[in-house]
C-alpha cells in the first residue's frame, strides 16, 4: 500500500512570517538566513509524508484546542493542522516568544488589517 502523500499549503499570514524572519535575519547575516529559510521549508516538506511527527501545541492543548500541531525548525515553531490530505501551514513563532502573546497579537494585527 503506497502511503498518502499529503500536499502541504501556507496560510497568507504563515507566509508574512516566514519573510519576516527571513528579512529580520538578513540585515544581520544573509547566510544565516538563507540556512534558516531552508530549515524551516524542509520541516515543512516533510510533513508531506509524515504529518503526524509533530506534537499538538501544549498551550492549545491546555484550552483543549487539539487541532494544531508543530514542528520545530532552529529557533521556530511551524504550527499547522492537518484536514484531509492537506497540511495547512498556520503560522511560524518563535520558539522564544510566549505563544499566548504571539497569538493574541497576530489576532490584533488581523483586525486591524484584514
Amino acid at each position: 500500500m503506497k502511503p498518502i502523500e499529503y500536499s502541504v499549503s501556507w496560510s497568507r499570514w504563515a507566509l508574512v512570517d516566514l519573510e519576516s524572519i527571513i528579512d529580520y535575519i538578513a540585515e544581520e547575516n544573509l547566510n544565516n538566513a538563507e540556512a534558516v529559510y531552508l530549515k524551516i521549508k524542509d520541516s515543512a516538506i516533510r510533513l508531506e509524508r509524515q504529518p503526524e511527527i509533530g506534537r499538538v501545541v501544549q498551550e492549545l492543548k491546555s484550552h483543549k484546542i487539539n487541532i494544531y500541531r508543530e514542528v520545530i525548525a532552529s529557533h521556530w515553531r511551524i504550527i499547522y493542522k492537518i484536514s484531509d490530505d492537506n497540511v495547512d501551514v498556520m503560522a511560524i513563532i518563535d520558539c522564544r516568544r510566549d505563544i499566548d502573546d504571539a497569538l493574541i497579537s497576530r489576532m490584533i494585527n488581523r483586525t486591524i488589517n484584514p
